[in-house]
């Protein structure tokens, strides 16, 4: 993905006050699963996008202003991978409504930020420390699992944001999950190379990070037989459909837990102009 950024300089001087960035690239997460018996780790890809305008105080010190937008997945295979290890390898799972399950998280910022600039002939280094407000959106999605010893039916989790009713006079009340918002703080170095006067090409590793937490709610459903045969001569007229399970929806249970929203790690390449 392209970056577009902005600060071009005359040898020691920058040429202009304002810059603006924009572009995007590379994203990453290393996600945390806690299980029964422990926890384990997994990693997340995705991209990311940035716009940025800068204000240039001197040669060196500036102030930024930008927002931007990170995304990453997950497979099943690394997820279930993950969660087995920490259930401690007593069960089999699978998703459950595979069309209903985002296997994701993203988040979109507006950061307010400072950086320094070290300048060599065309190439410049600067380091940048960034404050600001985070809209997150977590995992959803529902699974079941099956005890490997077969001595019990499937268990099924909803794993989701918060809910909130919404009523409009309109139309009936319906429920639409709850937006959060985390404090964020950022840090990156990029690294420029001047093209011309005024625009330059950019690479710069950072990562956001948040140190409070998300709502997460999980809902537990136990199993039940399908039939349960009064007697052995309808048993036997069942046959095998009498040994299956259906979801029990009247066994719902629901945790909220605060858990950590792991950082974005990224990779953003482009160029930018001054002005």
């Amino acid at each position: 993905m392209l970056l577009v950024g902005i600060p071009v300089f005359s040898q020691n001087d920058i040429s202009g006050k304002l810059s603006l960035e924009t572009g995007g690239g590379w994203a990453g997460q290393i996600l945390k699963v806690q299980g029964e018996q422990g926890s384990d780790f997994f990693v997340a890809t995705g991209s990311s996008s940035c716009l940025r305008m800068n204000y240039h105080i001197n040669n060196n010190w500036g102030l930024s202003l930008e927002m931007n937008y990170q995304w990453a997945s997950f497979s099943e295979a690394d997820y279930f991978g993950a969660l087995n290890v920490a259930d401690g390898g007593r069960y089999k799972y699978g998703l459950y409504e595979r069309w209903n399950s985002y296997l994701n998280q993203s988040q979109s910022s507006l950061m307010l930020g400072g950086f320094y600039r070290v300048q060599h002939k065309r190439f410049t280094i600067v380091p940048r420390v960034s404050i600001g407000i985070s809209f997150p959106s977590t995992m959803n999605f529902e699974y079941k699992r099956i005890s490997k010893s077969g001595d019990s039916g499937p268990e099924y989790f909803y794993i989701h944001s918060p809910k909130v009713e919404v009523n409009d006079f309109l139309i009936n009340s319906y429920e639409e999950y709850k937006e959060e918002r985390l404090l964020q703080f950022g840090a990156s170095c990029q690294l420029t190379y001047k093209v011309f006067k005024h625009l330059y090409a950019y690479v710069e590793p950072g990562m956001n990070y948040s140190p409070f937490k998300l709502s997460v709610v999980c809902d537990h459903y136990e199993s039940k037989r399908y039939s349960e045969p009064s007697n052995w001569v309808e048993a036997v007229g069942q046959g095998d459909s009498a040994q299956s399970w259906i979801k029990d929806e009247s066994s719902k249970s629901s945790t909220l837990e605060k858990r950590s929203f792991a950082p974005f790690f990224y990779v953003n390449f482009g160029v930018g102009i001054s002005f």
